[in-house]
């Protein structure tokens, strides 16, 4: 199981890299602001995701050493 936390965690790290890539070439490509307006909250919406997954990997872990 920890090892799945683990894993978790460097995917949510990746996640943060590639959001802040995403946003950074949205603002530099993208000229309708609209469409940013429209990126930006589904990239925001994913980020929230992926951070709710890493606070859930630190619960597990920590009932998970609660319990051993």
């Amino acid at each position: 199981m920890l090892e799945h936390c683990l894993e978790i965690h460097r995917l949510e790290s990746l996640c943060d890299t590639v959001f802040r890539s995403a946003i950074a070439a949205m603002f530099q490509q993208e000229t309708d602001a609209i469409l940013i307006m429209k990126l930006n909250e589904v990239y925001q919406t994913l980020e929230t995701t992926t951070d709710r997954f890493a606070d859930l990997a630190v619960a597990l872990r920590d009932v998970m050493f609660k319990h051993v």
